[in-house]
């Protein structure tokens, strides 16, 4: 039963945002398969993607675990943007202080684009090292042969940049260029 009511409050939510399934699913990092099967009460969300919905539309986590108080933080609710443009890492370069972080020497950040795909989300911080080659399994940002850049896991026995998402492909060494390897990424937290 409790299902069916966080089905229910999720429906709503994502009716509210003007959102499809799809488009609800991309931006918390899930397929539409994950967010049918929530609103039609068959799985409940884990309670990390619960928080993580709460975080990405600023909507009440008391509102949407039992339905109590209003559905959104704030007055005026999230807009979601239909925007499907490609990941683009020449956005939005960020300059950090030198006391607000370690970073090395050469390293740069920059402010990851909307639409973002795990392991990175809109508007969290990508530090990375642009002068490094690929040496071995870790994070990188690549660029593809489109010109689309993302982070991704790079599996030297495998040789491929693997995406955390079934829809997204992996990407062969051989057809990426590397823009450099990923030292931290750091999302900004909001009290």
């Amino acid at each position: 039963m409790q299902y069916k009511k966080i089905a229910d409050r999720l429906k709503e939510l994502r009716k509210a945002l003007d959102m499809s399934q799809t488009d609800f699913g991309r931006k918390i990092g899930k397929n539409y398969h994950s967010v049918m099967r929530w609103e039609l009460g068959r799985v409940l969300p884990p309670s990390n993607v619960i928080v993580h919905i709460c975080e990405s539309f600023d909507v009440s986590p008391d509102w949407l675990k039992s339905g109590k108080g209003k559905m959104f933080l704030n007055s005026d609710p999230y807009i979601a943007e239909a925007e499907t443009a490609p990941y683009d890492f020449q956005q939005e370069k960020i300059s950090l202080q030198p006391d607000s972080i370690f970073m090395p020497d050469g390293a740069a950040a920059m402010k990851a684009a909307s639409g973002s795909t795990p392991p990175v989300s809109e508007n969290d911080i990508i530090v990375y090292n642009p002068a490094c080659d690929v040496d071995g399994d870790g994070m990188y940002l690549i660029e593809d042969n489109y010109g689309d850049c993302y982070v991704r896991f790079y599996k030297k026995a495998d040789r491929l940049f693997h995406s955390k998402r079934p829809d997204y492909p992996d990407v062969d060494y051989s057809q990426a260029k590397v823009t450099g390897k990923v030292i931290k990424i750091m999302r900004e937290i909001i009290f």
